[in-house]
């Protein structure tokens, strides 16, 4: 039996959740936000892009230069679903509830519904003046959200979102603000203080 698991869905034993910790470069906002579903996979993307430009020479040849320009991104699969939730606060979609994983009325600032879903889409609109880091334990990538995209799976006959997958791409770089990585921090001796606890409560069950 494999000692760590990935996929985690109605499963309410003690397992650590991968996070975005964001923030804007101002300082002035922040979000931490859970997934719902760990990811199966991460697709990583490095490498330098060489292009090839004519340099003029004093003596009229021209020679060949390279030039690197690139970037280095990766891309996290997630899966969202609140299906279960939304027929239990519905009664099986016999009443009207809010409740969804998308909202598409955005005020003036861009700004959406709260769900973690709404809240990546909106960061990833925010451009470079924000930073944010992937965690996951052992996993740790920073850089800035570039783009979530994907498709929605299930819906309500209200037409209320209730599942979708979801690609979220990060652009990686420098995301090395002091506050980030203290969050980063914080969120890494939060899931060690987890771990001890997890332990904990198996020696307690095995005595028993």
């Amino acid at each position: 039996m494999a000692d760590v698991r990935d996929y985690v869905l109605n499963d309410f034993s003690i397992v650590e959740k991968a996070k975005f910790i964001i923030e804007a470069t101002d300082k002035k906002e922040s979000d931490t936000l859970n997934v719902q579903i760990n990811p199966n996979d991460i697709e990583f993307n490095y490498g330098l892009k060489v292009k090839e430009i004519a340099k003029s020479m004093a003596a009229g040849d021209m020679q060949a230069q390279t030039k690197g320009s690139g970037e280095s991104t990766i891309d996290i699969p997630l899966k969202f679903d609140i299906y279960d939730e939304y027929m239990a606060a519905s009664m099986n979609d016999s009443i009207y509830t809010d409740l969804s994983l998308v909202c598409t009325d955005f005020d003036d600032k861009g700004k959406g519904g709260v769900s973690a879903l709404d809240r990546l889409a909106y960061w990833s609109r925010r451009g470079a003046n924000h930073v944010a880091a992937f965690y996951w334990g052992a996993v740790v990538y920073k850089g800035t959200l570039e783009r979530v995209s994907g498709h929605y799976t299930c819906f309500s006959r209200w037409g209320h979102v209730l599942k979708a997958d979801v690609m979220v791409t990060m652009r990686l770089g420098n995301a090395n603000s002091e506050s980030l990585l203290q969050r980063i921090k914080n969120a890494a001796d939060k899931a060690a203080s987890f771990g001890v606890m997890n332990a904990m409560l198996i020696a307690d069950a095995a005595l028993r």
